[in-house]
């Protein structure tokens, strides 16, 4: 039994399964549209890229949505948008959906924080 990378989360998955038991990541699919005109002997050669390869991106955008509300909410939140768009297209779609969103729900909120601050002490 050979061990997998999930494609969404990078968990590591049986080839067998047919859902990811982290993220239920539809694994079938991804085996049934890589088998598509491929033999046995050809599926073995299919590369599934590396979480390790993402995990600084993924990093990244994490910590630039929690910047968004401390310091400089419009800058952090939309570098967080623009990894989380990168993210996605590395093939981390969970993630990515994530940055996007917490930076810029975070973002909104450290936005309003900072001109209720400026309109109090300011």
């Amino acid at each position: 039994m050979a061990i997998i990378h999930c494609p969404d989360c990078g968990s590591q998955v049986s080839e067998h399964a047919d859902i990811c038991n982290k993220c239920s990541y539809p694994i079938r699919k991804l085996k049934a549209s890589q088998s598509i005109g491929n033999t046995q002997s050809d599926m073995q050669n299919v590369s599934v890229p590396s979480p390790a390869s993402n995990s600084g991106l993924i990093v990244t955008g994490y910590i630039l949505a929690l910047l968004s509300l401390l310091f400089f909410p419009i800058l952090f939140a939309i570098g967080g948008v623009v990894v989380g768009v990168v993210t996605i297209g590395k093939g981390a779609t969970g993630h990515g959906i994530a940055h996007i969103i917490l930076s810029i729900v975070l973002g909104t909120i450290g936005a309003i924080i900072g001109a209720v601050v400026w309109t109090l002490f300011g």
